[in-house]
């Protein structure tokens, strides 16, 4: 059996270590934007670690732009692309208007609650896109 390298390529636990060293520099900054202690995240980063396997912790690996094929399967590039992000949209059908403010005529207190308005919107799209990928395997 070969000797288990925190940052082997060949398991998910390798590929997660590579991810946290190349984007995240350390897993405490790691740990802060998953919303996890920094012990636990020694739990999906060892020889026996687990896989992030809950929905919620795939959803946010994916916010984070981790390519979630790339992490489960060693499969494609281990960054979502921006290009990948964008290649469809012209071909997107509109489903709804949306009527903005000019963002200099808003008060802060507008902005606080379109930002968050418009956060809930993007996660809800990046949940049913993880959604579809994950029922699709």
């Amino acid at each position: 059996m070969k000797n288990f390298k925190a940052d082997d390529l060949d398991t998910p636990q390798g590929r997660l270590n590579y991810f946290i060293k190349k984007v995240f520099k350390t897993k405490v900054a790691f740990a802060h934007e998953m919303g996890m202690i920094p012990s636990d995240v020694s739990k999906y980063t060892s020889e026996n670690g687990s896989q992030f396997v809950t929905n919620e912790k795939v959803k946010k690996l994916s916010n984070l732009g981790l390519n979630t094929n790339w992490y489960f399967n060693g499969e494609g590039e281990m960054l979502i692309s921006d290009d990948r992000k964008l290649s469809n949209v012209s071909s997107i059908e509109p489903i709804g208007t949306v009527n903005l403010q000019v963002i200099s005529e808003m008060t802060t207190e507008e902005k606080i609650k379109a930002r968050e308005y418009y956060k809930n919107m993007i996660n809800q799209i990046n949940e049913a896109l993880v959604d579809e990928f994950l029922e699709g395997k």
